[in-house]
């Protein structure tokens, strides 16, 4: 449970420059009680264990690698941390190409801890390579570092299709999605998801683990757009587009997930709640038929993605947003709870 929820979630402090871990290894979870009665349990459980310092600016990005050995953290300071999950002591800090602060910073999926890849503030798409069979992972180790792309705009997510796939995916505040070749070491297309407003920006994207090429793109327009990335195109690139009514006020979407059976989705809005839905029931609903298998395409609509809204949709009130621009949500303990 530990290891499911830092890997799926990650936070922002403006205050902090540490990490702060909470073990949930120990925590008793009564499924027989009621659900209050289980909230508050799991609350008292919850212990702060470890401590992790390494950084001298705001913690933007944490992120587990495959196997979950090895803990990365993205900074202002434009260095990336990483620190050992079985003792929790720092192995390296690596400095990157970027010029300002970064905003999300992950070990590229099937390269064996040899390749992270960053992207921040400055727009920049940076992968840094260490020496194969390397242990120390330390500043001698790498090899290369290399600025992929350069945009006048933030970079704020990157995102694999799979656990083998060389193919990043980029949200930039352009309110355009960058394809990142990373055998080709450049920029190769890009697409606009939301496809009404270019000035909106993509500030997240979450990608199925059921379908290996579904992904749920948020921007700063109420609506989630959802896109197969078999069939994009430069515009309009969504197949449905999402809404839900108590979001529509809201100032678009800051973070999002899918559980892992890839059915549900949980988004958390700027200036508003936490939304969580199935979005297959979406499709069902429009003019797509539900599909539940890894092969069928999502063709983009004609009518630059039908949209849908979703009334079905369990709403999470409470918290007060103000100012922020990324906030995470994932789901947690068998989709019993929603963290934020």
């Amino acid at each position: 449970s530990f290891c499911t929820l830092l890997r799926s979630f990650e936070f922002t402090t403006s205050t902090m420059t540490r990490h702060l871990l909470y073990d949930l290894r120990n925590a008793r979870l009564p499924v027989s009680t009621p659900n209050s009665h289980r909230r508050r349990h799991l609350a008292k459980e919850i212990q702060l264990t470890h401590v992790l310092s390494g950084h001298s600016g705001c913690i933007n990005s944490i992120a587990f690698n495959d196997d979950a050995s090895l803990l990365l953290t993205g900074s202002d300071d434009t260095t990336v941390c990483l620190f050992d999950t079985l003792t929790w002591t720092r192995r390296a800090t690596l400095s990157t190409s970027h010029m300002r602060n970064i905003f999300h910073a992950v070990m590229v999926p099937g390269t064996s801890n040899t390749e992270l890849i960053s992207v921040g503030l400055d727009g920049r798409t940076c992968v840094c390579r260490v020496r194969e069979g390397s242990t120390s992972l330390a500043e001698t180790d790498v090899i290369t570092r290399k600025i992929l792309n350069r945009d006048n705009c933030i970079a704020s997510r990157v995102a694999f299709l799979g656990a083998s796939s060389r193919t990043a995916y980029v949200a930039r505040s352009s309110g355009t999605v960058a394809v990142v070749d990373l055998r080709l070491d450049r920029e190769v297309d890009e697409f606009c998801p939301s496809h009404v407003d270019l000035s909106r920006s993509c500030n997240s994207i979450a990608v199925s683990p059921a379908h290996p090429y579904l992904m749920a793109c948020g921007t700063d327009l109420p609506p989630v757009c959802m896109v197969d990335a078999r069939y994009t195109r430069r515009e309009g690139a969504a197949f449905l587009r999402i809404a839900t009514p108590g979001a529509m006020q809201s100032a678009g979407v800051g973070g999002m997930s899918f559980n892992e059976a890839g059915d549900k989705l949980v988004c958390s809005y700027k200036s508003g709640d936490v939304f969580s839905y199935h979005w297959t029931t979406a499709v069902e609903h429009s003019d797509r038929r539900a599909c539940h298998t890894a092969d069928v395409a999502w063709y983009p609509a004609k009518d630059m993605g039908t949209q849908f809204t979703l009334c079905e949709a369990q709403r999470y009130s409470g918290r007060q947003n103000r100012l922020t621009m990324f906030k995470e949500a994932a789901f947690f303990d068998n989709d019993r709870y929603v963290v934020t």
